[in-house]
């Protein structure tokens, strides 16, 4: 071989070692942010894998071996990816049914978004709720700035939920509808809020609304993502006792393809109207390569889809996302509820244990 064949075969063999490891490392049963960060870049480990198989099988190796271990390893990386993310793409079915109903009294239309606090273009955003004019506006990362600029499109909500912090964790919600015994709680975390309240139809027709903006996993948050999961898996489980129509809607900071989203399906049973569409990568908007879906609108299978789309930058990290759902008298006998699997329960309450366990450690370490 020459030098340059060498070169070429060895980086190549790095590259399927490296993407051998990162495909196997959420397997891992660990909460370390350096092990589930790598639940995020499915679509792009297997768009690399993609790409450098035909390499693989074009180039020369040392010994034919070496090339068919290295093509065994690609296959089973990108078998592996696409079973997760496969689900969340037109090639699959539909888990929530699709209406032609855009717009009645039974009709609910939502616009969330991740305003980015450091971001100073509010106009952006401001443009997009006065031209949408949605049921339901929410706001995760916002401060007092934001509140105060965003004010001109936002009074004419008469319902509105508001917790500004300074910390990358406040939250809004603005709604046409009347909002029924609305509450901020702080289900984990005293510095991360939620919004926890009913929602009035016009048709006077009650649903339950679950606002979130979970810590995410990453060095500079939270060195575990035992307390992001416990917070989503508490609201699973409250909502899996509700016989009325769910909502559960904000920046969730997980991915739909996740293992903690999957527990969370199936303890709440709660439908995602992605399964069978889409990515609806909202994040990071400045990165085309590098986009996730973590905003996120799980609902019951009372309403059925009448809507959904990601809307353009508005100058944040994330895109906001739009959805309107139609409420149905007919939806629930045609889509199916997500139930509990053998083992759902045990890993619900050990989910929610490990957060609690890493939210007093956390606060042992700062005393």
């Amino acid at each position: 071989m020459s030098q340059k064949q060498l070169i070429i075969s060895r980086t190549a063999t790095a590259l399927c070692g490296l993407l051998g490891v990162l495909t196997l490392l959420p397997m891992v049963p660990a909460n370390s942010w350096w092990v589930r960060m790598w639940d995020f870049p499915r679509p792009q480990i297997f768009s690399v894998a993609l790409i450098l198989f035909p390499v693989v099988l074009f180039i020369k190796f040392s010994r034919k071996a070496v090339k068919i271990g290295m093509a065994a390893v690609l296959l089973a990386v990108l078998v592996a990816q696409a079973w997760k993310v496969v689900p969340f793409t037109p090639l699959n079915s539909r888990q929530v049914q699709s209406t032609d109903r855009l717009k009645s009294d039974r009709n609910v239309t939502m616009l969330c978004s991740n305003v980015l606090m450091s971001n100073e273009d509010s106009s952006k955003l401001a443009g997009q709720i006065e031209a949408l004019k949605p049921s339901l506006v929410l706001l995760t990362e916002c401060d007092e700035r934001w509140l105060k600029e965003l004010k001109p499109v936002t009074d004419s909500y008469p319902y509105k939920v508001e917790k500004p912090i300074s910390n990358t964790y406040g939250m809004a919600l603005y709604s046409q509808f009347e909002l029924v015994e609305p509450e901020i709680k702080f289900l984990l975390e005293d510095d991360i809020p939620s919004i926890h309240t009913k929602l009035v139809l016009p048709s006077q027709e009650m649903v339950k609304l679950y606002c979130l903006h979970p810590r995410p996993p990453a060095p500079q948050e939270s060195d575990s993502t035992a307390q992001r999961d416990a917070e989503l898996i508490l609201v699973a489980k409250e909502t899996g006792k509700l016989d009325m129509p769910v909502i559960v809607m904000g920046d969730l900071n997980d991915v739909a393809w996740s293992p903690t989203t999957a527990l969370f399906q199936s303890r709440s049973g709660l439908l995602d109207p992605r399964v069978g569409r889409g990515l609806y990568s909202t994040f990071h908007a400045k990165i085309p390569f590098l986009r996730f879906p973590l905003d996120h609108v799980f609902h019951s299978s009372h309403f059925r889809l009448a809507q959904l789309e990601v809307r353009p930058d508005i100058g944040s990290d994330h895109f906001p996302i739009l959805i309107n759902l139609s409420l149905e008298d007919s939806a629930p006998l045609f889509q199916p509820t997500p139930t509990p699997t053998p083992g759902t329960e045990e890993r619900t309450e050990k989910t929610i244990k490990e957060g609690f366990q890493e939210e007093r450690r956390e606060e042992l370490g700062e005393d």
